[in-house]
């Protein structure tokens, strides 16, 4: 468990200080496209997770169920996505050194999260997942 407290730590952690280094809100219309794209896709993910299968930790709940539906269908971390799409704009306009090593710190951290959480999920949905993973992309729909 203190893995995935250092993980969360970790993400909270470099997304603040994102956000805290700079503008929160894209100045330009691509950015604002991406951060509105992101926002959606949370939403959606939200939506689809509904509000009591959610956690920010790894570990998938007692009572949880597969969700292949929605942006889950497509990619199996919609919502790291979502951030990602927040965040990047973010630092594109307002770059600094520094909030590029943050970026790609958040970015290691989240991917260090991804499979971690993936491995969690395979030992508790076994074949099921497996067969999820088959037909979906980790974070990016048909890259990666």
């Amino acid at each position: 468990m203190i893995k995935s407290y250092l993980l969360v730590f970790g993400q909270v952690l470099f997304a603040g200080l994102i956000l805290s280094s700079g503008q929160v809100i894209s100045g330009n219309i691509t950015g604002g496209i991406f951060q509105s794209t992101g926002l959606l896709t949370g939403l959606w993910s939200l939506y689809i997770m509904s509000y009591s299968k959610l956690s920010i930790f790894p570990e998938p709940r007692n009572k949880a169920h597969l969700i292949v539906g929605g942006p889950y269908r497509l990619i199996r971390h919609p919502m790291y996505l979502s951030l990602l799409l927040i965040l990047v704009p973010l630092v594109i306009e307002s770059f600094s050194v520094l909030r590029m090593t943050f970026l790609i710190l958040f970015l290691a951290i989240i991917l260090l999260k991804t499979y971690y959480e993936e491995k969690l999920l395979e030992l508790k949905f076994k074949e099921e997942y497996q067969a999820y993973k088959q037909k979906s992309k980790r974070i990016i729909p048909f890259i990666y």
